[in-house]
């Protein structure tokens, strides 16, 4: 069996999947921090929320900066671990993963299906279970008003659960090799960080392929949106099929009309 060349060209597949997510998650959130800083009118009339309402996060950007950065500096040393155990041999592919479209994006669908179905549940379980969130998930809904690099700011157990293993489950089962990982995991972290970036953007593309974008996720961060809008990065069939899915427009209206009626009372 020969191989193939690294997807990159420029560095082996294996270390590719381990620092692309890394690379991609604060290349989007450089562009997002960027629109926050210029503050153009032009992207601003879609922020969700006025910039003063960032004061309602409990927790200040360096924080979040240094939380995540520890986060995935551990998720790193522990792929780079058990990449040097499992050995050089371990992750050669052969030089069919182009050869056909069709069983790499049935693999890359099968993942997407697997990751939001394990987000989903160990999501909802970390809101219903009250220990669980306030002492783990509470650490991510420290930041009320979302922004894009806070996307993975989360307590180290609940990065490990979620994120690695929930990946790690996705990889394996869908049978996806290295080189579909690398694009599966820097969409997926692509993903994620467009829905915290805080704005609600009319042509951006993800947001408007996917019904799980900014504005679903960001009801599930107020206080009023705790108890819906569980899935988690891609679809909300999970959220549907179980009746804990809200729309963010109507949920919105709600929220406001009751605000203004508690004011006149």
């Amino acid at each position: 069996m020969t191989t193939e060349a690294p997807l990159l060209g420029f560095v082996s597949d294996d270390v590719a999947a381990i620092l692309g997510p890394i690379a991609t998650y604060w290349i989007a959130s450089g562009f997002f921090a960027t629109l926050d800083t210029i503050k153009s009118p032009v992207t601003e009339k879609y922020r969700i929320h006025p910039e003063e309402e960032l004061t309602k996060n409990r927790v200040g950007r360096f924080t979040v900066f240094r939380g995540v950065i520890l986060q995935q500096c551990a998720q790193a040393l522990l792929a780079f671990g058990l990449l040097w155990w499992q050995g050089p041999e371990a992750h050669k592919t052969s030089t069919t993963f182009f050869s056909s479209y069709i069983l790499p994006c049935f693999q890359f669908m099968f993942a997407m299906f697997i990751l939001d179905t394990w987000q989903y549940f160990f999501h909802r379980l970390f809101h219903q279970n009250k220990w669980l969130y306030r002492n783990i998930h509470a650490w991510h809904h420290s930041l009320y008003v979302p922004y894009a690099f806070g996307a993975l700011y989360n307590n180290p157990v609940e990065g490990f659960l979620f994120d690695t293993i929930g990946a790690g489950v996705a990889y394996g089962l869908s049978g996806m090799g290295v080189k579909g990982s690398i694009i599966f995991w820097c969409f997926s972290t692509l993903k994620t960080v467009d829905d915290h970036c805080g704005y609600n953007f009319p042509w951006d593309p993800l947001q408007q392929m996917f019904g799980n974008n900014a504005a679903y996720h960001d009801l599930h961060h107020q206080l009023h949106g705790l108890k819906c809008n569980f899935s988690q990065p891609y679809f909300t069939f999970w959220d549907r099929i179980l009746g804990t899915y809200e729309d963010p427009v109507a949920a919105s209206i709600k929220f406001n009309e009751r605000r203004a009626a508690s004011k006149t009372q």
